[in-house]
Parts: C-alpha cells; sequence; structure tokens
C-alpha cells in the first residue's frame, strides 16, 4: 500500500498528495522550519522517500536559501512553516524572486476558518499576505471529503505552472488544517480516492502543464535585422545571466558581427577570457570622448540589470537604438530609453537572429575598445605588484583570479558586486555568479550565498560586507551542515562603507555615527560559536595564501578581512583618477 492510501487521517492525505504532486513536477527540495500548524505538511516532507528535506529554523533564512537555490538552477524550492508571523519573515525573500523573476513554492499554515478573527493564539489573516508579489495566490480549505482529492492535485498544478512558467516567480499556497495534526489513525473512506485511481497507478503528475512559448513578432524580426545589418558598429550588454546556453549564445553573435561585449559581473561572462569580452567597460566610461562616440551606436542588451552607474548615466544620453531581449516580462529601462523589448530565451533570439545577419568584417572600432581594456588590465597589474596591506580592490582581484573555475560565486549587495564588477581580474574559464540585484538589499545574504552552493552543487565563495553579515549571522548555523563547503570572505571597514561614496559623507556632523554606523566589532568568537574555520589575514600574501587554502580544503571557512573605511574610499579614488588619464 503507497504511503498515501495509507494516510493516517485526512490532514496527512491531503499533505501526501501536495508533497507527491510536487515531487511529480521535478520539485523534491524542500526548507522546512518547524511548527506545530504545519505538522501534516512537514511528516508528508519528511516520509517521502524522493525529497531533499533542509530543517532551517529562522523562516527568513529559509526564504533566503530557497531563493538562492532557485538562483542557481532556475528549480523552486518549496518553504514550509507554521501559522502566525512565521510566514511574514520570507516577505523579503519574496519580493526579492518576484523582482528576479525567480521560482519559489510557499506553503503556510493557517488556522481553520472558525478560528480566524476571533483573537485565537498564533493567527493573523494570511490571505494575500504577500500582495501582489506572488504570481499565484490560493487558500486552500482545510481538508475534507467533500472536496475531491483531484481539487487537491489539480491547485498543485497550478502553483507549479505559476512558479515556473513563461513568468516564474514566487507562489502562495496558504494551507488551513484543523486538529489532529500529527498522524493520529482517523479512518477516511476508501472510495475518497477513487477520481484519482488513474493517478495514483501512475508516476505523472495529475494535470500535464503547457510547454513556453515565446517568439518574435515578423515586424520585430525585420526591425532588428534591419538595424544590425544598417549597422557596421554596434554594442552588446549582457546583463545578469545565469544560463550557460545563453552566455554562448551571446558570444556566437558577438563575433559573427564583430560586435564588443560590455559584460556585467552577474552575466557569467565579466571574468570570461572570450576576446570581444570589455571586461572594464565601467572604467572606459569615465571617458567622456568615448562616451560620445558610443552614443549613436545600437545597443542588444542581453538579460537582466546591471551594477555600473556610469553604464546607466551612458544610457541616459544615448541616441541610437535600443534593443532589449529576455526570457520574462520584467521591464528593465531605468534611463527609458528601450527603443523595443523581446521576450524571449537569449539561446532562442540567437538562434533565430544569427542565420538572418551577415558577418561583420570591420575590426577597427573593436581593436579600439580592446587596446583601452587592454591598458586598464595593465595598470591594474600593476597596482596589484605595489599592495603589501590587504585592501577591499585586492580582494576581489585575488578572488576573480584565484577561485577554482566552474565553482561559485556569490556577491553581496553595496561595495562587493560593486568591487568586482569593476576590478576582477579577467580569464576564468567559467565561474558560476550570483548576487541578490532585484531589490538590491542586504538582507539574508548568508542564506542565499548557502541556497546557491547548493542549486549549484558546487563549492562556493560569498563575499560580504560586515553589516550584512550582521544582518544574517544566524544563518551560520546553516553552514556548517552545509553539502558544499562555503567560504565566507568578510570585509570588515567597521559600518557601512558604501556611505563614504555617496554625497552624505561631505556631512560630518551627521554622517559617522548615522550613515558610517560603526560597531567596533570583530567576529573570530561568533565564528567559533558555529564551528567554522578562521583566518584573518593582514597582507595580501597572507589573504592569497588563506583563500588558496580554503580552495583545496573542504571545510566552511571564514576569512575576515580587517579594512579602514576612509582608505578605502581614497584608494578607490585614486585609482579611478588614474584609470581615466593611463
Amino acid at each position: 500500500m503507497s504511503q498515501i492510501q495509507s494516510s493516517e487521517n485526512i490532514n496527512i492525505l491531503w499533505a501526501n498528495l501536495i508533497i507527491e504532486e510536487l515531487v511529480r513536477h521535478g520539485i523534491d527540495y524542500f526548507c522546512i522550519s518547524p511548527g506545530s500548524r504545519s505538522t501534516p505538511l512537514t511528516i508528508a516532507a519528511a516520509r517521502h522517500p524522493k525529497t531533499n528535506t533542509k530543517i532551517i529554523y529562522d523562516e527568513r533564512g529559509a526564504a533566503f536559501h530557497a531563493l538562492g537555490f532557485a538562483r542557481a538552477n532556475r528549480k523552486p524550492a518549496v518553504l514550509i512553516c507554521t501559522s502566525g508571523t512565521a510566514a511574514a519573515n520570507y516577505y523579503p525573500a519574496v519580493i526579492e524572486a518576484s523582482q528576479e523573476y525567480i521560482p519559489m513554492i510557499i506553503l503556510s499554515a493557517d488556522r481553520p476558518t472558525e478560528l480566524r478573527n476571533t483573537g485565537a493564539n498564533q493567527t493573523i489573516n494570511q490571505v494575500k499576505l504577500f500582495g501582489d508579489y506572488p504570481r499565484f495566490f490560493f487558500d486552500l480549505p482545510c481538508p475534507g471529503e467533500s472536496e475531491n482529492a483531484s481539487f487537491v492535485l489539480t491547485k498543485i498544478d497550478d502553483v507549479a505552472e505559476f512558479s515556473s512558467g513563461i513568468n516564474p516567480g514566487p507562489v502562495h499556497l496558504n494551507c488551513m488544517f484543523r486538529e489532529p495534526l500529527e498522524p493520529k489513525k482517523i479512518d477516511w473512506s476508501p472510495d475518497y480516492l477513487n477520481t484519482i485511481n488513474h493517478w495514483l497507478i501512475s508516476n505523472t503528475p495529475y494535470k500535464k502543464l503547457a510547454a513556453k512559448s515565446l517568439d518574435i513578432p515578423n515586424k520585430d524580426l525585420q526591425n532588428i535585422v534591419s538595424t544590425i545589418e544598417d549597422s557596421l558598429e554596434g554594442i552588446i550588454l549582457a546583463g545578469r545571466c545565469e544560463n550557460k546556453s545563453d552566455q554562448q549564445a551571446v558570444l556566437q553573435l558577438s563575433k559573427k558581427l564583430n560586435w564588443p561585449v560590455f559584460a556585467d559581473i552577474t552575466s557569467g561572462l565579466r571574468l570570461s577570457p572570450s576576446e570581444n569580452i570589455i571586461n572594464h567597460f565601467d572604467q572606459l566610461f569615465l571617458s567622456g570622448s568615448l562616451k560620445e562616440k558610443l552614443s549613436n551606436l545600437p545597443i542588444l542588451h542581453f538579460g537582466g540589470q546591471f551594477v555600473s552607474k556610469r553604464l546607466l548615466q551612458f544610457l541616459e544620453k544615448h541616441q541610437g537604438q535600443h534593443i532589449h531581449i529576455l526570457e520574462t516580462e520584467k521591464t528593465i529601462d531605468p534611463a527609458k530609453n528601450v527603443s523595443l523589448r523581446i521576450q524571449l530565451a537569449i539561446n532562442e533570439f540567437v538562434k533565430i537572429i544569427l542565420p538572418q545577419v551577415s558577418k561583420k568584417t570591420n575590426e577597427s572600432f573593436i581593436k579600439s575598445l580592446l587596446n583601452q581594456n587592454l591598458k586598464i588590465i595593465k595598470h591594474l597589474k600593476n597596482f596589484d605588484k605595489l599592495q603589501v596591506q590587504i585592501n577591499e580592490v585586492s580582494v576581489a582581484r585575488i578572488i576573480s583570479e584565484k577561485i577554482l573555475p566552474d565553482s561559485a560565486l556569490f556577491l553581496a549587495s553595496s561595495m562587493p558586486v560593486r568591487d568586482m564588477d569593476m576590478f576582477a581580474v579577467p580569464g576564468n574559464e567559467y565561474v558560476k555568479i550570483g548576487s541578490n540585484r532585484g531589490a538590491s538589499g542586504i538582507d539574508g545574504t548568508i542564506a542565499s550565498a548557502i541556497g546557491f552552493a547548493c542549486g549549484s552543487k558546487k563549492p562556493a565563495t560569498l563575499i560580504i560586507g560586515d553589516l550584512a553579515f550582521l544582518h544574517d549571522m544566524n544563518s551560520l548555523a546553516m553552514v556548517s551542515k552545509n553539502d558544499f563547503p562555503l567560504t565566507i570572505i568578510l570585509i570588515n571597514n567597521q559600518g557601512g562603507g558604501i556611505f563614504s561614496f555617496l554625497p552624505i559623507a561631505e556631512h560630518t556632523d551627521v554622517f559617522e555615527e548615522n550613515f558610517g554606523t560603526p560597531h567596533n566589532l570583530t567576529f573570530k568568537k561568533a565564528v567559533e560559536l558555529f564551528g567554522l574555520a578562521y583566518f584573518q589575514p593582514g597582507s595580501v600574501n597572507q589573504f592569497a595564501e588563506n583563500y588558496k587554502t580554503c580552495q583545496e580544503g573542504k571545510k566552511s571557512t571564514i576569512i575576515e578581512v580587517r579594512t579602514n573605511r576612509n582608505d578605502n574610499f581614497l584608494l578607490h579614488k585614486k585609482l579611478q583618477n588614474d584609470l581615466q588619464f593611463s
């Protein structure tokens, strides 16, 4: 007798139906936070032979772990929590998932309708708790034989479809349960499952999901081909792109058109040794004459948004055609000058376009940019030779150069992602890169990196600032239990380093306490609490050696890098000035 047919009571039966149908859709990764009202769902997930369950005490950490997992492999993780404020802790990660079109499934347990608005313990209004951010919400009634078993399965089919469809994102199924919550034996009618007998003897979902189907309208296709054919020179912008086949497609088109690729760090191409990559385009935009020269060229923008503020400033004054290709319906147009949007997978777009455009033979334009890019590469290599004491720029340089190919790199918001975007050493064959840039918050970064490592099935490195680290220290409990080692590079500059680069830094009467936010903390004891290895290097050579040790070992480690915020600001300013006139 199957686990479903042997369910002890109707609560356990519905929970088993939910979990089994998710697994049949290939959704088998569950992040469970302990609770009572969610007992039936937890039991069903824990008992299922094909699930991979993670017990994560803190719901906020669980949600960001699920986010990182799905960011890495585009498969939704399932979150299970109890009633009350538990699900509310998912909110920041739900926003990020919605903004970035990352699949996520929330199964929140809830009290039955008769306990709502009565003052019953641990009962809040969970209906549409996440507002408009989910792609789909349903308030599932308490299990009972008055609803057909097929009703439960079709709702899970909806959940699977909306989470991973053409416009993926978070979905929320609010699951009411009456007591008993435990697997107490209470008989239910053996005829209840008759309507799904065909499903019980199969191993496929109750409802087959429609295949994703998008194309380029013929008028738009002709417009794009004409734009490319009429232009000897153009620019390819590579924004956030986590699919390797999409990355290769961008390079393939670049090679045929002989157009340079301005690759954002989250594109997965920024570290690439490919010949048409302009790794330091951000630094090139320090030149006013170059921006003017590029201002009328057509742009093909592939993928998501960019980190570079100088690129945004360039786009705000750009006058040429600007075509954006992205698999989802997300609008990315802060400069308000995109002339055409195409919703299509990047590799599918390139397959259609490539045979219809001719090979470009003009090399003077791209050679000029590559030569300027090479000057910056050489200048930064000379900078490396002069460094003795560890600094934040050197952290980005060493990690990007020394990280092992085919591993994962997760970058915190604020300075870590910006420094890697500006200063990373090109030449690494392939590193999977993630960063929470949908809403660019600092919350849940450690949890996201752990999930990213699990979703990638690779050892990972996280670069994070001290405030983001403080914000998510409880997620260190996950690190020691992680299946894949995580090296955390903790940059401790005693506060919010990015604020030193903002105009508020000039207002010294309010800056340090309210924006610099000094804390005078070090983290060795906190690391020991969670049983992790720890280094605190003082020199560039020592840092490189410590990182090499982490790469070669299989133990999660934290390397705390102590820096000075003001020194870091002055170093960045000097580098920018030197590069502008190099």
